[in-house]
């Protein structure tokens, strides 16, 4: 009878401690629930200083934040890494956001930190390397960027030991964002919006590479997955296993626990063939020897033969800690939210999850250092499609909402009495990317200033026989605004002059909107028909050049001849959409 009580008081506790719900104050979030940390300041387009500084202004968004993990991923508080020299605020995080998003980090403005780590493919990219400045490869797969915060090193081979050092690396990486920490820098001097929040957020400090990293790993913190069905499921389990020889005897308040988890889990329910998939995985699948812990990862390096077979294998950890043990090993990913970031293993070599399987099933590729964690399984099918099951169905479920284009605008320029615009303020002095950057700009202004203007490919008076030419009329009133920040995407060169002028088909009203031309009909037969291209679209980018307005997609039209390929990029729904068209001739 002892024994009994003493067990039920040793369940009581363990049950108490793990299935209770979170109580916070007023000074304390949960990560991943409280989503008005990541969705941005609130309101809609380019962030302007006006909106900026107001944010600013509530002590609120400067305190320290006392941050909780959600449901099942809380079992892992006590591996929170956050240095004490970067506590995590509101403001640090919005500040993050933005820069995670910003593609002027980058040496052409082309590439941004979400361009392989995007909400919408899982915080990772589906491409199996991911993909730089000019459309270069890496030679590994785009890791995934959530649930960082239970996390210390960083990277397949951990080369960065903190999200701090590992968020500067990339931009100085020549084929990832091609560019210098010191030319990074200018660049983010040069946005009044930055320049504010740095001084706010980072005192003295201001802008400097070290508080780039900073604000990007406290973003980084904050994306922190929501409870999957396994976490309703898992309770239950353990609960069953405690009370195996009294689940018939339970006293009142055990009872009702037991009920809530059962109907918890209903709420949030698994097939039978996932549930069977969650006993193999910590089973004969021995998936949890390293993918183990509230996070599903041990958080360490394992050679399991992927690309050992290769001329020259990426020794991966070894490459950082010169030891033979450490060759061809690459740190254990979660598995949670797993199926949303195809493809898998260091060098996205498997393209599904039944391809991950298979590889594990039949023991990896044997080599010198193959961990000895790495047997045949000899799952039949149904054990290896259950064990699937489970990781789609189990393990999945919501990320945070991110606000993922509102941006600082870039300098408004003055004008000078003449009517000449001049710079606001004095250029920084940058590096060799930067410059670069400047040359072709200039290039490309040189270019469509020698261009043919635009008013004579305009429309003649038809006549009696032939339709009439459709005009792009431009009813749009000159914006002096700063200009939207896109990702811009490469133009393919003009065709030669003698062609026919490139035409789009779209009608546009400038008036619309400030920060793009708004597509008010499109012709039929025309390519951005063909493109589908539609009303209400926000024509953002045309190849290299922003869009505030029509008159700026009249004038990039006007460089262009039909037969050219352009890259187009309209926002639509508050979604941004890319899309690659063939420029057809005027009708005549």
């Amino acid at each position: 009878m002892f024994r009994r009580a003493l067990s039920i008081f040793a369940a009581v506790t363990f049950v108490v401690a793990c299935f209770s719900t979170v109580n916070v104050s007023a000074d304390t979030v949960v990560l991943g629930e409280d989503e008005s940390l990541t969705s941005g300041i609130p309101g809609k387009g380019p962030l302007r200083v006006g909106q900026i500084k107001k944010w600013l202004e509530s002590d609120a968004n400067h305190e320290t934040l006392d941050v909780k993990l959600p449901k099942g991923l809380d079992a892992a508080k006590a591996n929170i890494f956050i240095p004490e020299d970067n506590p995590m605020t509101r403001a640090k995080i919005e500040l993050g956001r933005q820069l995670f998003f910003d593609p002027r980090l980058s040496s052409d403005s082309t590439i941004s930190c979400a361009s392989c780590h995007h909400p919408d493919k899982g915080y990772g990219f589906d491409t199996q390397f991911g993909v730089g400045v000019g459309g270069q490869e890496g030679n590994r797969n785009s890791p995934i960027a959530y649930n960082r915060i239970v996390s210390k090193s960083q990277f397949w081979d951990g080369r960065a030991d903190s999200l701090e050092d590992q968020a500067v690396g990339p931009i100085a990486n020549a084929i990832e964002m091609g560019n210098t920490h010191e030319a990074c820098i200018a660049s983010i001097k040069e946005i009044p919006g930055y320049r504010l929040q740095f001084q706010k957020v980072f005192g003295k400090g201001g802008i400097n590479i070290d508080n780039v990293g900073k604000a990007i790993a406290t973003f980084e913190r904050a994306i922190v997955t929501a409870p999957a069905p396994y976490d309703y499921y898992a309770p239950i389990e353990r609960f069953e296993k405690l009370f195996a020889d009294d689940l018939d005897d339970l006293d009142d308040d055990l009872l009702e626990r037991y009920e809530d988890m059962k109907a918890d889990a209903q709420e949030h329910s698994m097939s039978e063939s996932a549930q069977r998939g969650m006993k193999l995985f910590a089973s004969k699948a021995k998936c949890a020897e390293c993918h183990a812990g509230a996070n599903f990862a041990d958080e360490q390096y394992h050679n399991l033969g992927v690309g050992m077979d290769a001329d020259e294998p990426d020794w991966g950890r070894h490459t950082v800690t010169k030891e033979e043990k450490d060759k061809g090993a690459f740190k254990t990913p979660t598995l949670r939210n797993i199926a949303l970031s195809p493809p898998y293993m260091h060098d996205g070599s498997q393209k599904t999850l039944e391809e991950v399987v298979e590889w594990y099933n039949k023991g990896g590729h044997k080599n010198k250092w193959l961990s000895d964690k790495m047997k045949a399984l000899e799952l039949n099918d149904q054990e290896k499609k259950d064990l699937v099951a489970f990781m789609v169905e189990g393990l999945t479920s919501d990320f945070p909402k991110v606000e993922d284009s509102r941006l600082p605008v870039a300098a408004t320029k003055k004008k000078k009495p003449n009517g000449e615009p001049k710079a606001a303020g004095k250029k920084p002095a940058a590096k060799k990317q930067a410059d670069k950057k400047q040359a072709d700009n200039k290039a490309a202004k040189k270019e469509m200033a020698d261009a043919k203007p635009a008013k004579e490919t305009a429309a003649k008076k038809p006549e009696a026989d032939k339709p009439a030419k459709p005009v792009m009329k431009d009813e749009s009133p000159k914006v002096a605004d700063a200009e939207p920040v896109k990702q811009p995407v490469p133009a393919a060169a003009p065709a030669a002059k003698t062609a026919a002028p490139g035409f789009l088909g779209v009608k546009c009203d400038g008036r619309v909107t400030e920060t793009a031309a708004r597509v008010t009909g499109v012709y039929a037969g025309g390519a951005a028909e063909a493109a589908d291209l539609k009303v209400g679209d926000d024509i953002v980018q045309v190849g290299t050049v922003t869009i505030a307005n029509f008159n700026d997609l009249r004038s990039v039209m006007t460089g262009l001849k039909a037969g050219d390929e352009v890259l187009i990029q309209v926002r639509r729904d508050g979604k941004m959409v890319t899309t690659k068209l063939t420029l057809g001739a005027a009708p005549q």
